[in-house]
């Protein structure tokens, strides 16, 4: 090939990827609770959920709907009129069966203002007496003292499934009297007595019992338009279900939930997959995660609004975050806005493979942004990725967590056309030794990061994310490949392991801020890293080809100046 038409076809794919960052930048803010502007997902595999083979039933507040719903032939449309509905067990569908709910009013003031169909998974509880500084109901309903989940050190009663409300607001469950306080509640299992740590007078205090909203592994279900809340499920239950209750778990296919609203249930908000829809709904305050999914094909989580959950505080590590997703193919993870979850934002983590992530708003997570752990091929692309991974609070929090996109021992990962900025670290590849899955070892190869901006904030060396006590060392890096066990191969051409055409913002200028080959590199040694390796551990190492760097002053508005950025790139 000629020298000219080198540079003819080197120059087309500088065009190629200045057109990908202008996409990228143009990305435009969303406010929470609004989709991202992007296409509309595929409508599942399947046919229609929900049909009228039983006909229509109108149900009200008061009705036995549990009993209701059993009594009723496959394919019943249950329409709920405005109002609370106190379930102390779960509603079981059977197949094509539609639960249509009232929209609550969205101009409303507050919560319980917005009215609309509420399911409701708490009993009321008698006023409390108050002893000195601690109100006491004494002999409140059944309290279930079995525990599932590994919590925090600071709230080792996380795995409890039944949480105390106060006028719909949940308290923290602690372990004993002594660390009761406002928003505190704690109980006696030897007296049988719940203890809480500020004045409930004035306000309805209520305790989760009921396990489930829906629960059951039926068919083509349709749910609409409800909120559902203050349900007891444990952890890894959805308080929307669509599963079997014993193990092994036996899914329901192809549930469709759309304009539902999971409020604070102990365990997950909603849980569904094998090609089911979860789509337009919020899923907010739950106590370990907001949307989960399981097993099976095409599954689709689009346009939702996902935030702070992860509220009882599980691990990290063990299964606190945002989203969670497992043993999926083909997942869509389209347009949603994620946003304060106590732990990773968005979660594919083992066997996984196909998933595309793609135009969400991802923002203010406590750890990592979008995290694609022992998984297989993904395409990332679209998202905006902003002030992620700044708590350090477990002794887990080392290497490149809190990255705002971290492929985690993942072969065949596409990353592209993102905005990743203000986040702890940035777009990252780690390698430990993990095993094998069901498509074969659990390895990072054939990572492909090109035509992305990725900020890097200013942290003096030796601050974990926002300086709060742990142990992990809490690495800090712009892009690369970090490793542990001697897993050298990572970095060798045969892992094709690579990184091209990106915009690098940096608020400190002799950063040695990119990773490869277990050191830390500025930004010339990142591009031609293998160029002392006279011992060619590892060969083939020279990075990002067409990448820039800007230097930014520290605390700016790095996406008010996304405009002047693209600018220079041309």
């Amino acid at each position: 090939m000629t020298g000219a038409r080198r540079r003819t076809r080197a120059a087309a794919r500088t065009a190629v990827r200045r057109a990908a960052l202008a996409a990228t930048l143009a990305l435009a803010p969303v406010a929470w609770g609004q989709a991202a502007p992007h296409g509309a997902p595929a409508a599942p595999a399947g046919g229609p959920a929900g049909g009228a083979a039983g006909g229509v039933v109108e149900v009200a507040p008061g009705d036995d709907v549990v009993r209701i719903v059993a009594a009723a032939p496959a394919g019943t449309t249950f329409r709920f009129a405005p109002g609370v509905y106190r379930l102390t067990t779960p509603i079981v569908p059977a197949p094509h069966d539609a639960f249509l709910g009232t929209p609550p009013d969205p101009d409303a003031a507050d919560a319980l203002a917005r009215g609309g169909t509420i399911l409701d998974g708490s009993v009321v509880l008698p006023p409390a007496e108050r002893h000195g500084d601690v109100w006491t109901i004494d002999d409140p309903p059944p309290y279930d003292g079995d525990q599932h989940g590994s919590c925090m050190a600071a709230f080792l009663r996380c795995d409890y499934r039944q949480d105390l409300y106060l006028d719909g607001d949940p308290l923290l469950h602690v372990a004993s009297t002594e660390h009761l306080g406002p928003g505190r509640w704690t109980y006696d299992f030897d007296a049988n007595r719940i203890l809480i740590g500020e004045d409930p007078a004035g306000r309805t205090a209520a305790l989760g019992v009921a396990e489930a909203a829906l629960r059951g592994n039926a068919n083509h279900v349709r749910i609409e338009d409800l909120t559902v809340r203050h349900f007891a499920n444990p952890a890894q239950r959805g308080a929307i279900h669509a599963y079997g209750d014993r193990l092994p778990v036996t899914p329901g296919h192809a549930w469709e939930i759309r304009r539902v609203t999971a409020d604070a249930n102990h365990g997950v908000g909603l849980m569904a997959g094998y090609g089911a829809v979860i789509a337009d709904s919020r899923a907010l305050r739950n106590g370990q995660l907001g949307i989960m999914s399981q097993g099976g094909q095409g599954t689709r989580v689009v346009r939702n609004e996902i935030a702070h959950n992860n509220l009882a505080r599980f691990t990290f590590h063990w299964e606190g975050a945002g989203t969670k997703f497992r043993d999926t193919r083909d997942l869509v993870i389209r347009d949603n806005v994620v946003h304060h979850n106590h732990g990773p934002g968005i979660w594919c983590d083992r066997d996984n493979v196909g998933a595309h992530y793609v135009g969400n708003r991802v923002v203010g997570n406590a750890s990592t942004g979008i995290f694609h752990e022992i998984s297989y091929g993904a395409l990332i692309e679209h998202n905006e990725v902003v002030d992620n991974g700044r708590y350090l609070g477990e002794s887990a929090y080392a290497y490149v967590f809190g990255s705002g996109i971290l492929v985690y021992n993942s072969p065949n990962v596409e990353v592209r056309n993102n905005v990743v900025v203000g986040n702890w670290n940035g777009i990252n590849g780690l390698m430990h030794d993990r095993g094998t899955g069901l498509y074969g070892p659990w390895t990072l190869a054939n990572l492909h990061v090109h035509d992305n901006v990725v900020h890097l904030p200013y942290h003096p060396r030796g601050m974990g994310p926002q300086d709060l006590p742990g142990q992990g060392g809490g690495v800090q890096a712009v892009a690369g490949i970090s490793q542990a066990g001697g897993l050298d191969g990572v970095y060798t051409d045969a892992a094709n392991n690579r990184f091209e055409g990106n915009l690098y913002l940096l608020e400190d200028p002799n950063a040695d801020a990119w990773t490869w080959g277990d050191r830390g590199l500025t930004f010339d040694e990142w591009r031609t890293c293998g160029a002392d390796d006279h011992d060619h551990r590892y060969p083939g190492c020279a990075q990002d080809p067409g990448a820039q760097v800007r230097f930014v002053a520290p605390g700016s508005d790095v996406r008010a100046q996304a405009e002047r950025w693209l600018e220079a790139l041309r």
